[in-house]
């Protein structure tokens, strides 16, 4: 997305939100870019873009996480493909995390 574009309603990025992963899914569902990488080590991330992927335009999605010497890239479009789950149970899971315990997982193992 072009923020220079004065046509670019930047209103709908501004976010009150108490955690950053739920404002850095929000500008991905609002860009336009066609790859995304997104670096994070935090399980968070990785349940909030794979719930809302589908809201998303880009085409391929990553994960990053792993050390510098050793990068590790999940690619959250094809779990999201290989999953094939309808969008109302999708719109579950960050719910289902939450109660589950998210803080006892709050990093992506290797």
């Amino acid at each position: 997305m072009n923020v220079s574009n004065p046509e670019v309603d930047v209103n709908i990025l501004k976010a009150n939100h108490e955690e950053a992963d739920t404002t850095v899914v929000l500008h991905y569902i609002y860009t336009e870019a066609e790859h995304i990488v997104v670096s994070a080590h935090d399980t968070d991330i990785a349940v909030l873009l794979l719930a809302h992927f589908d809201k998303m335009e880009c085409k391929t999605l990553c994960l990053k996480s792993g050390t510098s010497k050793k990068p590790k890239y999940i690619p959250i479009h094809k779990i999201r493909t290989t999953l094939a789950l309808e969008q109302s149970f999708l719109d579950t899971i960050p719910a289902f995390h939450a109660v589950t315990g998210c803080d006892t997982v709050s990093f992506l193992s290797g």
